[in-house]
């Protein structure tokens, strides 16, 4: 019997991290009777192309080449003769076409969905991180509207819904937590509903894979994004520096809810929490999440400050000065703004990226003239 296996998030549940891992071992896979099939296949390793297709409007940065039609067929070709066929996108979590669904019936006798669930709270404040990080959003956190039905944080509707069009004998739930992970990580638990054990010969991606950023960084951010400009300026050098963080062992993910707020979270969506443990998991306790989090660090509510600001920017100078120009310009036109919000930002950025000159050890600066220096001194010229 011929299955489908549609991995459909949810956002926020190392979903980039997996789609590296199964295009990456692709060949292993299919020696372990898994298809990891080419058809709408994104650069990532994500299913996006073709699962945008089925969505109500099609994703901006993966644009469909043909309608579904066309790719089931192409999907029915390529996997033809292949026993298990696996296709990931947390696409399929947006907004979505649910009577296409009948149709990926032709590609498998059985169809059967993989769904992660991550602590909402904690899946609040990744998705308002990730929004920063790349340039959708300019609020402070306290103005993220996390309650829209986008974000699918009500659990129990959500994985009804597939359970409706494909059984609630064939969703697999499983919750984004570290301590209910088999075999300790999210590789080997998703393996593991596969019939696959993970083995040194399987590729892992880097270990800190796209990370969240500390607060500081998303604030400096967040005020660029108001400001406009690009955000792919500055998302390479703030991971960059993040990844240099993490060497060093200065890190710490972002926290945004106070404990009072978390809890508050955890109450709204416990009733539907618990109807997923008892209706998917079997669990009398009826407890979809364990309550074992990472342990929190005072460092990781760390509000960005005047020294922070100069900090950053000089990061900024010294790595890449042409973004600094371009940071600059953007400043100034803030500062010509007819809005005070704007005016704001920039005024406090123009004095952090001025004293960062100041600060500043760049190649551009004084590297440059102690290497003037250096080789009139080496001349045996004396200044």
């Amino acid at each position: 019997m011929k299955t489908l296996y549609l991995h459909v998030g949810l956002h926020k549940t190392a979903t980039t991290a997996l789609q590296w891992f199964f295009k990456a071992n692709q060949a292993l896979l299919q020696k372990n009777g898994i298809y990891y099939p080419k058809t709408g296949l994104a650069k990532s390793g994500a299913h996006h192309h073709l699962v945008s297709a089925i969505r109500m409007q099609p994703h901006p940065h993966f644009e469909p080449t043909q309608k579904i039609e066309g790719y089931l067929e192409d999907l029915r070709l390529e996997t033809k003769g292949k026993q298990n066929v696996l296709i990931s996108s947390e696409i399929f979590s947006e907004k979505i076409e649910w009577s296409h669904f009948p149709k990926f019936e032709q590609i498998a006798d059985q169809i059967k969905v993989i769904i992660y669930l991550r602590p909402q709270d904690r899946a609040i404040e990744s998705l308002y991180a990730h929004g920063v990080k790349m340039g959708y959003f300019n609020m402070p956190f306290d103005r993220f509207d996390y309650e829209r039905p986008f974000y699918n944080l009500d659990y129990a509707f959500t994985v009804n819904q597939w359970a409706d069009q494909f059984g609630q004998e064939n969703v697999i739930v499983r919750p984004f937590e570290k301590g209910q992970f088999e075999g300790g990580n999210i590789f080997s638990d998703f393996l593991s509903l596969l019939g696959v054990v993970l083995d040194q010969y399987f590729k892992l991606p880097p270990r800190h894979f796209n990370i969240s950023w500390p607060r500081p960084e998303l604030r400096y951010q967040r005020w660029l994004n108001k400001l406009s400009l690009d955000n792919t300026k500055t998302v390479h050098l703030f991971e960059k520096r993040v990844q240099g963080q993490i060497k060093n062992g200065t890190y710490w993910s972002s926290r945004f809810f106070t404990e009072t707020e978390r809890e508050a979270v955890r109450e709204t969506f416990r009733a539907g929490n618990a109807e997923v443990a008892k209706k998917y998991l079997s669990r009398p306790n009826r407890k979809l999440f364990l309550g074992i989090q990472d342990s929190i660090h005072p460092r990781q509510y760390t509000v960005m400050g005047e020294k922070g600001l100069v900090e950053i920017s000089r990061y900024i100078l010294e790595e890449d000065p042409r973004v600094f120009r371009q940071i600059q310009e953007a400043i100034k036109a803030g500062l010509n703004s007819d809005k005070a919000w704007e005016q704001k930002i920039s005024h406090k950025l123009q004095m952090a990226t001025e004293e960062a000159k100041k600060e500043s050890k760049s190649p551009s600066i004084q590297k440059i003239i102690a290497q003037w220096i250096k080789s009139f001194m080496f001349k045996g010229f004396s200044l």
